[in-house]
């Protein structure tokens, strides 16, 4: 088997520092804090970890890229519908095969308000839950049970 030593790491799950030198056919091969695989980032840890500061970076990176296209001559329907398809995937790519902290949650929400707040041009949070009730946008709490339910569903249906 031939290995890529530019892009092949070695990553342990548990905290401390490791010193040891792993050499593979005279190749160092370096240790890593943190691991992306298939877009998942995987963060060292006592126990499995996800960090979702990628996905967090290339959402804020899609959303301003739809206020810097169209900016305020399309409609609050228009730009709210650009953002169901172009930046909530991005936001919410994997949640349900990942364990999430309560923090985690929380980041999404409030990502999500404040791109509200941005395409209001309001900081009042009533406002917000009333205009994304009446856009039929649902918070992404509600998105990530539904997304988890209906993954459980489809595994369970593999298994009966």
């Amino acid at each position: 088997m031939d290995l890529n030593y530019k892009i092949e790491v070695c990553y342990l799950v548990q905290t401390g520092v490791v010193s040891c030198t792993i050499l593979f056919k005279h190749c160092c091969i370096s240790w890593v804090s943190e691991l992306c695989y298939l877009g998942v980032n995987i963060v060292n840890s006592t126990s499995l970890k996800f960090s979702f500061e990628r996905a967090k970076q290339h959402f804020y990176r899609a959303a301003n890229s739809i206020f810097g296209e169209i900016g305020r001559l399309a409609s609050e329907e228009v730009v709210i519908e650009l953002f169901k398809c172009k930046c909530l995937p991005i936001l919410l790519y994997c949640t349900e095969a990942c364990k999430l902290t309560k923090a985690n949650i929380h980041f999404f929400d409030f990502a999500v308000n404040k791109f509200f707040m941005k395409l209001l041009k309001t900081i009042n949070i009533e406002i917000i839950k009333y205009c994304q009730e009446h856009f039929d946008f649902h918070p992404p709490t509600d998105l990530i049970i539904c997304r988890t339910e209906k993954s459980h569903n489809h595994i369970a249906g593999f298994n009966s």
